[in-house]
């Protein structure tokens, strides 16, 4: 967790709370301070360490600043699905990642997350089944990350949540 750990310090130390760039013109890149897919990847990075406190903070935020936008929508259902998965929430994940909720993710993508919400459930041997399908569909970078996962799963844990993730979860 230690090259997540640097990116949360950096994100913490030079992103969060800076003021947006130029006029920003409505974007909810302007909204957020920051471009919303690294926002999303920041809300991932402290659900990856278990913090899921702060991630669910990400999350009201972004939802804050996405309601009614057009724009938003994608990065709304990414960070939303990230949550959840990480936050071990497989039936709410497995609804978003259904294919009229989003075709725009792949069938590996959609193995990989409702793999990650098993991983975080508790469910050890449905997470390894669901990796493994997402890793028969996957190459590269993607395959790697699969088999990171696969390799830590003997030490997986169940997500704790506090009072306040519930809240979110239950949102």
């Amino acid at each position: 967790h230690t090259p997540l750990f640097r990116s949360i310090a950096y994100a913490e130390a030079h992103l969060l709370g800076a003021a947006p760039a130029g006029d920003g013109g409505g974007s909810l890149r302007h909204a957020l301070g920051v471009a919303p897919p690294v926002w999303v990847d920041l809300l991932g990075a402290y659900g990856r360490v278990g913090d899921l406190d702060h991630a669910a903070d990400l999350l009201v935020r972004l939802e804050d600043a996405g309601a009614g936008r057009d724009d938003a929508a994608l990065w709304l259902h990414r960070g939303r699905m990230m949550f959840l998965a990480l936050a071990g929430r497989p039936d709410a994940v497995r609804a978003l990642v259904a294919r009229r909720q989003a075709r725009h993710m792949s069938r590996a993508a959609r193995s990989y997350w409702l793999a990650v919400a098993h991983e975080h459930h508790g469910d050890r041997a449905a997470a390894s089944a669901l990796y493994g399908r997402a890793r028969a569909r996957s190459r590269g970078r993607p395959r790697a990350l699969i088999d990171q996962a696969l390799a830590g799963l003997a030490e997986a844990r169940p997500a704790e949540l506090s009072p306040a993730a519930r809240a979110v979860v239950d949102r």
